[in-house]
């Protein structure tokens, strides 16, 4: 394939560019955050995870679920589901309360000390009220 070279006009006026203002602030809130495990004890029992979990629980943040592939787990997840290594875990406010960072690594450190890798973190945020996350299988 060849193609036919096109030609600029060097004396050409640049095209004008309208910009659009900067959108209002919003309040931002973190509402919870999904800590990802890497887990692969006890023949991946999501019940042992869960129950452990628990335990790593603050006064801010607690376990809601954990789920693994997409699918929900923990709690009453089905036996059947196969599970692989990579863990995702969702901890949400317990109250009204502000979240703040302080809040997040707390939990963090309780679950370190529970024993757990953590490997990754991801917040869960509303912006002016509204939930910017999706919400996981079954909730």
């Amino acid at each position: 394939m060849k193609f036919t070279p096109k030609e600029y006009d060097p004396n050409a006026k640049p095209p004008s560019v309208k910009l659009k203002p900067a959108p209002a602030k919003r309040k931002k809130a973190i509402e919870g955050i999904d800590v990802f495990i890497d887990w692969d004890e006890d023949n991946r029992n999501p019940n042992t995870i869960g129950k452990n979990l628990e335990k790593c629980n603050t006064d801010a943040l607690a376990l809601k679920l954990i789920s693994n592939r997409g699918m929900k787990i923990y709690p009453d997840g089905m036996d059947e589901t196969f599970s692989t290594d990579h863990w995702r875990c969702r901890f949400v406010k317990t109250d009204d309360r502000e979240i703040t960072h302080a809040h997040i690594t707390e939990l963090l450190d309780s679950i370190a000390k529970g024993g757990f890798d953590f490997i990754k973190t991801e917040h869960l945020c509303s912006f002016d009220g509204k939930r910017s996350y999706s919400l996981s299988q079954g909730e």
